[in-house]
């Protein structure tokens, strides 16, 4: 389903990137400079996009991004264009973000519709001051973000160095799925990055977890390759609600450790080895299961994955109302909806909370 639903990230619109794009379409090789530059407009578009509304996010900055450039302030170029700016940003930021409000509230039939999680003065510092901090950093020291990120051994160590570096870290600016998406954004999306599959190549890094994932992953009976139902309980990962549905944590559930006797137990070792880690967990044996698929001549990498997450996600396995299975792919294999209905209605998907399930 990844395959056939390539999940294309429409920043076309942002000007200073569009001939870049359109490069990437047709082929072609990017200089050093193009690469840095829609490198440091995705890092951006990954820190905001931990929001509720991904396209009503891309679309703020895609509006900022050219009203800046209009107004000649290079941010992307030359971060020191934006700390020259600050009262420019949270004055367009505001502005746009009304429009984007107006528009997609229409969309989405909600009222109550924000893109910030504070008000527009510390939105502004959080969110786009931390980024541009860093890549101003960088720039002072001879550095470029895509040269800084790959000062690591591998793809996969990226999330703990740009939240966690004394120096360039963004902190709890930006979460581990946003670094994982930025990640896939580079490799996958826009192949802006290259190397070796299970390094730097297109199974080098841990799915972006959220809702969507976490829903099907539990709904076509995926989660079960690699945890009991028994394992589930007792991990305590779950919250009961009220209503009598259940929330399942996403990191307590990532951290539910794999036992030496899976059947994927190999492929993890392997995976391990080559990253240079030791903890056995739920979402690092997608990629191992991945690689076990990769042996036996399926091509599928960890992106194509997440793509078919989020196509179904998005058109057909909704929380919020009755599921879509008749026209589902997943229809004749999903565990949900073959054998275990209380998948759909008792276990619930909480988006952008940290939970699902």
């Amino acid at each position: 389903t990844g395959k056939r639903h390539f999940g294309i990230h429409d920043v076309s619109r942002a000007k200073p990137i569009k001939p870049i794009l359109k490069k990437i379409m047709l082929g072609r090789s990017l200089a050093k400079k193009e690469e840095d530059l829609i490198a440091n407009f995705l890092y951006l578009n990954a820190v905001m996009d931990q929001e509720r509304d991904p396209e009503g996010v891309r679309d703020l900055l895609v509006r900022v991004t050219n009203i800046s450039y209009r107004n000649n302030i290079r941010f992307l170029h030359n971060p020191n264009d934006f700390f020259k700016n600050p009262s420019f940003f949270s004055k367009i930021l505001g502005e746009e973000h009304q429009k984007v409000k107006k528009a997609r509230s229409k969309i989405l039939k909600i009222r109550a519709y924000s893109l910030f999680d504070t008000k527009i003065n510390p939105y502004t510092m959080h969110r786009w001051g931390t980024v541009m901090l860093c890549l101003k950093k960088l720039t002072e020291a001879n550095m470029s973000l895509l040269s800084f990120m790959k000062s690591v051994r591998r793809a996969n160590n990226i999330p703990n160095l740009i939240r966690n570096n004394n120096e360039y870290g963004l902190g709890n600016a930006i979460g581990y799925k946003a670094t994982r998406l930025l990640i896939k954004w580079l490799i996958h999306t826009f192949g802006i990055i290259k190397g070796d599959d299970l390094l730097w190549g297109k199974n080098s890094y841990e799915i972006p977890l959220d809702s969507n994932v976490g829903g099907i992953f539990m709904r076509s009976g995926l989660l079960f390759l690699f945890a009991t139902e028994d394992e589930l309980w007792r991990s305590r990962c779950w919250i009961e609600q009220r209503n009598g549905r259940v929330n399942l944590s996403a990191q307590r559930l990532n951290n539910l450790r794999i036992k030496e006797n899976s059947f994927i137990i190999d492929d993890l070792n392997e995976i391990l080895r080559k990253w240079g880690v030791r903890k056995k967990n739920t979402m690092k044996s997608i990629n191992a299961f991945i690689l076990r698929l990769n042996k036996k001549g399926i091509d599928i990498s960890v992106g194509e994955l997440d793509d078919g997450f989020m196509y179904i996600g998005q058109n057909f396995c909704k929380n919020e109302v009755i599921p879509l299975c008749v026209k589902c792919p997943l229809s004749k294999i999903c565990v949900a909806n073959t054998a275990e209905p209380l998948l759909k209605s008792r276990y619930y998907c909480g988006a952008g909370r940290g939970v699902f399930y």
